[in-house]
């Protein structure tokens, strides 16, 4: 027949299949590509609805039929989009998302999926509505940061927050507006773990205040300097010193030579600076 001439060679077998299923008086959709006379492939949509007699045999089909082959190049652009953008979204390194106007899911890496799963202990699905689960779990200050990025502000801010095994985890976020056509569709997030490093911050920073706890609990003048000769580090002893031989009062960040005007005890002095620098 004429529609077998005209469908391509990979969806007939397919079609001859569902067709079988009329003689049951089966509603049928199918889709499938045809060549047309100019040789292009065209995909065309089809609405099967059998009439069966009072012996249960097919006597009539009446259909529908529509070409959806833009509609089918449409959904693949779309698509092969997403998988692009989802390629980019895993090379972050970055726990990255974004939601429609309503707060659906609609793209995410696997940073997120991971981090979801830490504080919810299930795995994230596309259109779960995220606003919902902050809801759920008394995340006000989220929900306001994302009401604010569909009003058009951009939002970049460190949180912290508790994940379900009650650890405290440090976060960097960026929530940015996503514009179609002037429009704000939606909204994309990023949320960086800065938890090692806000550790390892405070850690130095406790090492150097037990460094100068150590150092000011002498009368010994102790001071460090930078390759410019400009102190870094100096105790009380030695701020007193200065004080006392000079009137100024030291800082940390002042040149060294600053404080000492004889030009002899300046010079022994970058002698031996120059051999421990």
């Amino acid at each position: 027949s004429l529609w077998k001439q005209m469908i391509h060679h990979e969806d007939f077998e397919k079609s001859e299949e569902l067709l079988a299923y009329l003689n049951n008086g089966e509603k049928l959709h199918i889709c499938y590509r045809i060549i047309h006379r100019n040789g292009s492939v065209r995909w065309i949509e089809n609405t099967i609805i059998p009439t069966l007699g009072k012996s249960g045999r097919l006597i009539r089909v009446e259909g529908l039929s529509r070409d959806v082959t833009e509609k089918i190049k449409t959904e693949s652009k779309i698509r092969q989009s997403e998988a692009n953008s989802l390629a980019l979204l895993e090379n972050t390194g970055a726990s990255t998302w974004s939601l429609d106007r309503e707060g659906r899911l609609v793209i995410f890496n696997r940073e997120f999926a991971g981090s979801f799963y830490q504080f919810t202990g299930r795995l994230p699905q596309k259109e779960d509505n995220f606003l919902r689960f902050l809801k759920e779990y008394g995340e006000h200050e989220w929900l306001l940061l994302f009401q604010r990025a569909l009003t058009g502000e951009k939002i970049n801010q460190d949180t912290k927050k508790n994940n379900n095994s009650g650890e405290t985890v440090y976060l960097k976020i960026s929530i940015q507006p996503i514009y179609i056509n002037n429009q704000i569709t939606g909204v994309s997030c990023s949320s960086i773990d800065t938890t090692e490093s806000v550790i390892a911050e405070r850690m130095i920073k406790q090492s150097e205040a037990n460094l100068y706890a150590i150092i000011n609990n002498t009368n010994d003048a102790i001071f460090s300097v930078d390759r410019t000769y400009r102190l870094i580090t100096l105790n009380n002893a030695y701020r007193r010193f200065i004080a006392e031989h000079t009137g100024k009062e030291a800082r940390q960040g002042d040149p060294f030579f600053y404080h000492q005007k004889d030009p002899i005890i300046n010079k022994v002095w970058k002698q031996y600076l120059d051999r421990a620098l």
